[in-house]
């Protein structure tokens, strides 16, 4: 839920905008450049801006970023006035001058205080440190002193010794200075402080309502995930819903419905089935609760192509491994097969030379000869030599 700028918009048919407090950049406690963009963006057909003030000031930083964006409104044909309601002070003082020329109007009762630039306590510095620190709030303090300047005609000097001064003006002192135009009577002074309570009353507390009611989701939000995983799913019709989850797991876990400006709501996720922008189905219970997740019909195919992939792969592996075992027992069996044909050829030369090859005693002449004349060896023997000798 977001702060409706449209109502500061008021029948005059210009934006008025009501700086009730100090200028910062925290919302929950302060009048911040995002809050006066949203004003201005709210109404992009008026190009008349009053700047209403009751603040004390705040960040230097901040009041110059809105002086500079409101300088470029008015350099587009914008007209901005101001009006101090009780006080202008420090950083508004400064942010109010921004207002065209004779623009700057205040109550009788109006107040305001200029000072130089400070900065809060920082805690232990050098002196090095401190001096650069002096350099810069000095440029800051000429920069502030040459806007006070151009939009009251004194030099910059002037305001220089006015800011060192770090007193508070009434409102008849700050027209004497120059920091406002006008002062309004009294008539027009409670005509217009009526205007602006009509118009602002309400609206300021509803939105302050609105600030309070954000911090609280806020705080709630963050203390109810506290120690928990974040997880965002968006449905096909835009829907986006939050999950609280401790494991990242969605089912059995709590969804709530998403606002606009992207914190969940206290509202709890539709009863029923849903389709997500991933495919997937969740059906919701009572409470928000998720009780189921159903995979995309594609997702399911991509799983179903997924296994067979690695049912083939598992397939192709096997099948890999008995071509290479049914290869070694080829190896092995034609390794088996030649050694048996070595074997069995050697045996058969073997008988072969032993068929035709003659004994020991077929060539054992002496011997042939004791057998034929029927003697002993040695005279077989004998005789043989000397047979030899003949010869």
């Amino acid at each position: 839920m977001g702060i409706n700028y449209s109502l500061f918009t008021n029948q005059l048919c210009h934006m008025r905008v009501p700086i009730l407090r100090p200028i910062g950049e925290n919302p929950a406690t302060d009048f911040t450049f995002e809050a006066l963009q949203g004003i201005v963006a709210a109404s992009p057909e008026d190009d008349k801006i009053e700047l209403y003030f009751s603040s004390p000031g705040g960040d230097v930083v901040t009041a110059h970023l809105m002086y500079s964006y409101l300088t470029e409104l008015r350099a587009q044909g914008y007209t901005i006035s101001s009006v101090i309601a009780s006080e202008a002070s420090s950083a508004a003082s400064y942010l109010m001058q921004v207002a065209n020329k004779g623009m700057r109007r205040g109550f009788p009762h109006s107040m305001g205080v200029i000072h130089k630039c400070a900065l809060p306590p920082l805690g232990r510095f050098t002196s090095d440190e401190a001096a650069r620190l002096a350099l810069d709030l000095a440029k800051t303090d000429d920069s502030m002193a040459s806007i006070y300047a151009d939009a009251s005609g004194k030099d910059a000097a002037f305001w220089l010794d006015v800011m060192a001064q770090e007193k508070r003006f009434s409102a008849a002192e700050m027209l004497e200075i120059g920091l406002i135009d006008e002062i309004l009577t009294s008539t027009r002074a409670q005509a217009l402080a009526t205007e602006i309570e009509t118009e602002t009353e309400n609206l300021t507390s509803i939105n302050i309502m609105d600030i309070k009611k954000h911090l609280q989701r806020i705080s709630a939000f963050a203390a109810k995930i506290a120690g928990k995983k974040a997880m965002e799913l968006e449905l096909e019709d835009g829907t986006k819903l939050f999950i609280y989850t401790e494991d990242g797991e969605i089912e059995g876990k709590q969804a709530v419905i998403m606002g606009e400006d992207g914190l969940p709501t206290e509202d709890n996720a539709p009863v029923g089935t849903h389709t997500l922008l991933d495919g997937r189905s969740i059906v919701v219970g009572e409470g928000g609760i998720i009780s189921a997740v159903e995979e995309s019909e594609l997702a399911k195919a991509h799983a179903t192509i997924a296994s067979l992939q690695g049912q083939l792969t598992e397939a192709s592996a096997a099948i890999t491994a008995s071509v290479a075992a049914i290869n070694a027992a080829e190896v092995r069996i034609d390794a088996l097969s030649r050694k048996q044909s070595t074997t069995q050829a050697s045996a058969a030369r073997t008988a072969a030379s032993s068929a035709a090859a003659p004994s020991a005693d077929a060539l054992d002449a002496i011997g042939i000869l004791a057998r034929t004349k029927n003697i002993s060896r040695e005279q077989a023997q004998f005789f043989y030599s000397k047979q030899f000798k003949n010869k």
